[in-house]
């Protein structure tokens, strides 16, 4: 709409230039029209003086608009620019944020297979000493390490930080991206596999606590697994989003 509606001004622009200039010369030609030519210099003079001293100052004054104008063109066409600019490198650093985050939730997934090696370590060596005590029954509980326990405090800790800042992402960074820069929906569904991921968390945590029994937190530590697998999936969904909306920033 806005290249229709350019020429139109520039055409229209042009047409009351022409009126403006023609005027005082059909009004000098209307009124002097049956004037023989003289050949007197002197006449010829004052017929310069009178065009120059009606159209000079027409001129001027269009010399002067076309001069703000060009001077606000190139004023805004640099704003422009600049925002454009400042919303390409504000959208970089969202985009690496991003996948710092998702690095982290992978991180998570490691160190919780970390501690599951570590706690299964630890009923080996339990199972051998009853074996050796010549002991029939198996204990329905194992103790939790110190370092296990330590590993999902933090892990719990994260899971909840990474909630936190997903939840806040579109509050935080609306001014950057515009409501088709990603469905609402992928964004709603990567918060609810966030939150649901942080509540495994926190029973995993608990289970450890109080020293549930190992096939409970086991079956407990698999569910967050394929939470985390999810959460990871459609975070990676959401950041080629804004990898896109990163790409699209100098065409908008």
């Amino acid at each position: 709409m806005k290249r229709i509606i350019k020429p139109i001004l520039v055409i229209l622009f042009i047409i009351l230039v022409i009126i403006i200039i023609t005027i005082p010369i059909y009004k000098f030609y209307d009124s002097f029209s049956e004037t023989v030519i003289s050949k007197d210099i002197s006449k010829w003079g004052n017929f310069g003086d009178y065009f120059g001293g009606i159209l000079n100052p027409i001129i001027s004054f269009l010399s002067l608009l076309i001069l703000g104008y060009i001077s606000y063109k190139i004023s805004r066409d640099n704003t422009t620019e600049s925002r454009k600019l400042f919303l390409f490198q504000e959208k970089v650093k969202v985009h690496y944020g991003f996948i710092t985050v998702i690095s982290e939730v992978a991180r998570i997934d490691k160190k919780l297979a970390y501690c599951i090696k570590e706690q299964t370590l630890y009923m080996n060596s339990v199972l051998e000493s009853i074996g050796k005590d010549g002991l029939v029954e198996i204990p329905e509980k194992f103790k939790f390490t110190e370092e296990s326990i330590k590993i999902l405090f933090q892990q719990d800790k994260s899971a909840n930080e990474i909630f936190m800042n997903l939840s806040l992402f579109v509050p935080k960074h609306s001014y950057l991206f515009k409501s088709y820069d990603f469905e609402y929906k992928e964004y709603t569904s990567m918060l609810k596999a966030a939150r649901l991921f942080k509540r495994s968390m926190n029973d995993i945590l608990y289970s450890a606590i109080n020293q549930e029994h190992y096939k409970i937190f086991l079956i407990k530590m698999q569910r967050s697994t394929n939470l985390n697998t999810r959460l990871i999936e459609l975070m990676g969904n959401f950041s080629n989003a804004i990898s896109e909306s990163i790409k699209t920033t100098y065409k908008d």
